[in-house]
């Protein structure tokens, strides 16, 4: 007696089980890596008014560039809320003040110099 096509698709799901869970997992990771990496363009797009350039240094390479916090509250910030994902953050509280982007080079020496980048020594 011939499946009908709803069964064909019970016993596939069945017997394809963990394949059909693992090309979910890719999917869904890939889907979420794009959502992340979308999120982190348009802040930075944001915070440099659409130059997309190091405030401090002026870096283009986008791979290279970050949101600072400007009063060097970051670590006290991503604790108080719970975060991990900056950019998903800011993008929901529309954009508050006190960030910009700063290439990671910039960023990391003003962590090492007291909050002042190495390139604004007087």
């Amino acid at each position: 007696m011939p499946k009908t096509q709803y069964q064909y698709q019970i016993n596939y799901k069945i017997k394809n089980k963990e394949k059909i869970q693992k090309k979910a997992q890719e999917y869904y990771k890939n889907v979420i890596k794009i959502r992340k990496n979308n999120e982190r363009l348009e802040v930075i797009y944001y915070y440099s008014n659409g130059l997309m350039i190091c405030e401090c240094c002026g870096e283009s390479i986008i791979k290279f560039l970050g949101i600072d916090h400007v009063e060097n509250d970051g670590n006290k910030h991503r604790k108080s809320i719970h975060m991990s994902n900056i950019y998903h953050w800011l993008i929901t509280n529309g954009f508050p003040e006190g960030f910009r982007v700063l290439c990671h080079n910039c960023n990391f020496g003003r962590y090492l110099n007291g909050g002042i980048c190495p390139h604004r020594r007087i």
